[in-house]
């Protein structure tokens, strides 16, 4: 009796076939990292704009300081001094966000509040609050 010997890429090949087909498939994941340039901050100063509160289907993603987090061009994904979020894309390639922005004075009060629907694709992606 003869024992053989399989190579990794056919033991991968029989597990996926007997877990299901849908296991074995690329998961893609979106991230997003807000910023805004001097101009903005200028624009932001103007009417009294202190912070910008970024959220996702009414949650809160995170809050950054309008003086202090002014960027000259868009910061990576994960940049300490920026919101970045995660999405797990799922098998797909690219997905669609709704995105609220409150923009808030000293005391937290909002002074204005703006949506927009952003697609995301697979890797690190950016958005400039203009």
């Amino acid at each position: 009796m003869s024992i053989r010997k399989f190579s990794p890429i056919v033991l991968v090949a029989i597990a996926c076939y007997f877990l299901t087909f849908t296991s074995c498939e690329k998961t893609f994941t979106g991230q997003l990292v807000f910023w805004w340039d001097t101009a903005f901050e200028q624009q932001m100063n103007t009417i009294g704009v202190s912070n910008v509160a970024v959220y996702e289907s009414g949650a809160l993603k995170g809050s950054l300081d309008i003086a202090t987090k002014q960027f000259t061009a868009a910061p990576a994904c994960n940049d300490a001094s920026s919101v970045t979020v995660t999405k797990d894309l799922g098998a797909a390639t690219t997905g669609t966000f709704s995105y609220t922005f409150k923009l808030r004075d000293a005391s937290n009060n909002v002074i204005s509040t703006t949506s927009d629907n952003i697609t995301l694709q697979d890797g690190c992606n950016t958005y400039q609050l203009q």
